[in-house]
């Protein structure tokens, strides 16, 4: 009601949606995170899926830091400092699918090193029944 007249021309060549009554085509979830990279302040961010990708970027850029959980504060300057200098190339382990993974094996509870903690307290609270270690 407090549009401008513009704004209230705009609006009205549009259909109103109604949630209620329509129904949103989904999309398919990818069968597994996508690789991405993206560059801003002169730092370029790799993101891999595959241990495999790690081992070729880490060839590739030898200076790069490898970041793994915490990210939602930020990155602080010193822990991306690396090679007598601050890393331009960061690459970001929290999409490796070998690294997160939770599996038993002889009795025993194993998980990759990339997990939340999340996920390692749900895989402990999931076997509890069976796991002397997880009460």
């Amino acid at each position: 009601k407090d549009a401008s007249p513009e704004c209230l021309e705009l609006g009205s060549k549009f259909t109103a949606f109604d949630a209620d009554s329509e129904k949103l085509t989904q999309l398919p979830a990818p069968d597994r995170p996508i690789s991405k990279v993206f560059s801003a302040g002169g730092t370029t961010w790799y993101a891999p899926t595959s241990l495999d990708e790690v081992l070729a970027l880490r060839a590739k850029l030898k200076r790069a830091a490898l970041i793994l959980g915490d990210t939602a504060k930020g990155i602080r300057q010193a822990a991306y400092e690396t090679f007598n200098g601050k890393a331009t190339d960061i690459i970001y382990l929290g999409n490796v699918d070998e690294l997160n993974f939770v599996e038993e094996s002889d009795g025993n509870l194993v998980l990759g090193a990339g997990l939340r903690i999340e996920d390692v307290c749900n895989a402990v609270r999931k076997r509890a029944d069976k796991l002397a270690y997880a009460e």
